[in-house]
């Protein structure tokens, strides 16, 4: 197995690939077990959009964008138990595709592609990461609706930091 190429390698024994380098005290890309990826986050990246940014964590990057409509606030059901007043004006979208690793195809979302979506969406609606009162245009009659789109350039691992970061800054 000497003449194994790393990538191979990898593939064939993933265990005692990573092994060795635990054992080194190191990463695959060299950094030390204990050091972050560097991090660059760029607001306004998208000249179309509402909001947007450009996130690189690493070798992993991602685009976001916000495209932003108005409308009549979310109906309430007063028989229903759940409130779901706000859940809705908010919405996140994750497109993995090819151009980010050759793990996802064309055609119907991956499990990640959906998994990373509903994360991404109970977060929104379950944290005050955005002050939800602030989408109110007239109360009770007009809010803002939020649709934030974020695309995967690059798939190098950690991209649902990388995700949260893009979706923050854009």
């Amino acid at each position: 197995e000497k003449d194994m190429d790393v990538a191979s390698f990898k593939r064939v024994h993933p265990l005692e690939f990573h092994r060795q380098f635990l054992v080194r005290e190191v990463r695959p890309d060299g950094r030390k077990l204990d050091e972050v990826r560097g991090i660059s986050i760029s607001s306004g990246s998208v000249s179309t959009s509402f909001g947007s940014s450009f996130v690189r964590a690493g070798d992993t990057s991602v685009v976001a964008g916000v495209r932003a409509q108005v409308g009549p606030p979310p109906s309430i059901d007063p028989s229903s138990d759940i409130n779901d007043s706000d859940n809705f004006q908010i919405i996140v979208n994750v497109e993995l595709k090819p151009i980010c690793s050759p793990k996802f195809k064309f055609g119907k979302p991956s499990e990640e592609a959906q998994r990373m979506c509903s994360v991404l969406n109970r977060m929104i609606q379950t944290t005050e990461i955005i002050n939800k009162d602030q989408l109110e245009i007239v109360s009770g009659k007009i809010v803002w609706y939020l649709y934030i789109d974020i695309y995967c350039i690059n798939h190098s691992g950690n991209l649902f930091d990388t995700c949260v970061l893009a979706l923050l800054g854009a």
